[in-house]
């Protein structure tokens, strides 16, 4: 994938984060009983503010960037992009098990989705928040009716006790 590819990536990418956290911002207008947990807002205003730095540096270089050295491995670089911010000491990567290493291999796979910079984690957390929420109104209804329930059973017991 070359430079441009990706750069319209990001920019897809980027534009439909920001439609559905203007989606996310409407329903939280329209409906009261909707609210976002404060960590989930914080991650929001800090995706906002991100995307805004993004918008005034693309493009630009620094002409006095580090130059690597003849004798500089590459792979080690490559790898530690790939893997950013994973220990790789934890996996023993030198097994011969082969469904041993698949499993790492996934395991470290969605490790990776979850640590890219515009990744699927902050979807994760609003989705989960949304779906929360949602569980939590309708248990609501469901205690409401059985308490109901609950209260007209003790007044046809209080009505027979007080026959007697």
């Amino acid at each position: 994938m070359n430079k441009e590819e990706r750069i319209n990536n990001e920019l897809w990418d980027q534009l439909e984060q920001q439609i559905q956290l203007e989606i996310i911002k409407l329903k939280t207008k329209e409906d009261n009983r909707f609210s976002l947990h404060p960590e989930v807002i914080k991650c929001l205003n800090k995706y906002s503010n991100k995307n805004n730095n993004h918008d005034r540096n693309s493009g630009t270089t620094n002409d006095n960037d580090k130059k690597r050295s003849v004798d500089h491995d590459t792979s080690l670089d490559s790898n530690k992009r790939i893997r950013k911010g994973i220990d790789m000491d934890r996996y023993d990567t030198e097994s011969l098990d082969v469904s041993l290493l698949q499993s790492m291999n996934s395991y470290l796979d969605h490790q990776m989705i979850l640590l890219k910079e515009n990744g699927n984690l902050n979807k994760t957390i609003i989705n989960q928040w949304a779906i929360n929420n949602e569980f939590m109104e309708n248990n609501v209804y469901v205690i409401r009716d059985a308490i109901n329930i609950q209260e007209t059973h003790l007044k046809q017991l209080n009505k027979l006790l007080s026959m007697d």
